[in-house]
């Protein structure tokens, strides 16, 4: 499974996530920083990629029955990058099962402290 990482993540967050042996990229290598939403969505699924996001509308976008985009919604406010990190690769294996068993919408919360 390949993954797309959107424009509010941080890109140390596919650094990390290239460690751990995932496909990924962000959106800031492939100089798509200043692309829309439906551009992106356009780009994944072209390419077969998994969107994370914490943008609502790629949520939207996994809901609709028209649309074939896949989107692991990352539900949370402003945090620090470590706290991000830890929960996005903490779930990831279970967020993966899921899309794999045919769920186009996952979401990771991240509590706040």
């Amino acid at each position: 499974m390949k993954f797309l990482i959107d424009v509010q993540l941080p890109p140390v967050l596919a650094r990390v996530m290239k460690r751990e042996g995932y496909e990924v990229v962000h959106v800031v290598e492939l100089e798509m920083l200043t692309a829309d939403d439906v551009d992106i969505k356009a780009y994944a699924l072209e390419n077969d990629y998994v969107i994370i996001s914490k943008d609502e509308d790629f949520a939207t976008y996994a809901m609709d029955p028209e649309n074939e985009v896949k989107v692991i919604w990352i539900r949370t406010g402003n945090c620090k990058n470590n706290t991000l990190i830890s929960a996005v690769i903490r779930n990831l294996e279970a967020a993966q099962e899921l899309i794999e068993s045919g769920s186009k919408l996952v979401e990771i919360a991240i509590e706040q402290h």
